[in-house]
């Protein structure tokens, strides 16, 4: 992708990288990236990538905390809240309600719920559990939990034959 577009990722980053060097306030067009986080707000309570589509846990993640980040407030955090109870599975979230859940949008959406939002995950032992059973047997963590009963792919030496 080449400069000069604007884009929810590049904006995130640009305003998480001013915070994290404690300049936060330091955006070109505050006024201007508010209207442009706040923009991406559908009725639901979560947020979009663009507008017109469909709220998900990462837009919505971006969103917010870029508004915190440059020290705005974040409209609706009711309905915010509301929105991400829709994602939770019974185990985890999903990146948007009615999808299994993975580890990007339970990672994304737990942040929304506690940093944000003030409360707790809605069942922390069963996130903790769904958690638990992303382990890999070579220690690494993965995208979801598999099917239990499935057998995990062995990966022997390379042969050439």
């Amino acid at each position: 992708m080449s400069g000069g577009e604007p884009d929810l990722w590049c904006t995130y980053a640009a305003v998480r990288t001013l915070a994290w060097l404690d300049r936060g306030d330091r955006v070109s067009d505050p006024d201007g990236t508010a209207a442009y986080l706040t923009g991406r707000r559908n009725a639901d309570g979560g947020y979009a990538w663009s507008r017109g589509m469909l709220s998900d846990a990462w837009a919505t993640f971006y969103c917010t905390q870029g508004l915190r980040d440059m020290g705005r407030p974040v409209p609706g955090v009711e309905g915010t809240a509301r929105w991400l109870e829709r994602t939770w599975s019974g185990d985890a979230y999903a990146m948007l309600p009615g999808q299994a859940p993975d580890v990007w949008a339970t990672h994304f959406s737990a942040r929304t719920a506690v940093e944000l939002c003030g409360g707790p995950v809605p069942d922390r032992a069963r996130l903790l559990d769904w958690l638990s059973r992303l382990q890999c047997d070579d220690g690494g963590l993965s995208w979801s939990p598999r099917t239990p009963g499935a057998a995990r792919p062995t990966y022997g030496p390379a042969t050439t034959g």
